[in-house]
């Protein structure tokens, strides 16, 4: 930002300490992100390399992604359908975003709840025998 552009921001906002800290909050926030989604391109791609951290050991592997993209993720990591209690304690140790604003373990046990019921509504995920998978697996990946 040129420095005449801080002087103009100052007349007409006042002072820019309350911005200049959201920016930086929100830069971080990107850049963590950057960083988890690299890493889980390199878990998906089976990249082997040193800095590829083991998502399953990752306590902030799912963090910055929401509970669906979360349990996409894990159903294809482990290419078997799951029981609920297994989804949400994986999405919950990896500090996956619900957006649930007193962010308790049991608030966001019921987010991750609510967005497996409302993705099998959608069709985007199958629920059988009491296991959620995606609706093009067979039959037999739901079995305990």
């Amino acid at each position: 930002m040129p420095s005449g552009s801080k002087h103009v921001l100052n007349d007409v906002i006042g002072t820019t300490a309350d911005l200049e800290r959201v920016l930086l909050e929100k830069i971080e926030a990107a850049e963590e992100f950057l960083r988890t989604a690299r890493e889980l391109l390199d878990q998906i791609r089976g990249d082997g390399s040193p800095e590829s951290v083991s998502l399953s050991t990752n306590p902030d592997r799912y963090g910055g992604i929401d509970p669906y993209n979360a349990t996409v993720f894990l159903l294809r990591k482990r290419n078997r359908a799951l029981t609920e209690n297994e989804i949400v304690a994986d999405l919950l140790a990896g500090n996956v975003m619900t957006g649930s604003k007193k962010r308790t373990a049991k608030d966001n046990a019921e987010n991750v709840k609510r967005s497996l019921k409302a993705n099998v509504n959608n069709g985007k995920l199958k629920l059988l025998n009491e296991r959620f998978g995606f609706p093009e697996w067979p039959n037999e990946r739901f079995m305990a």
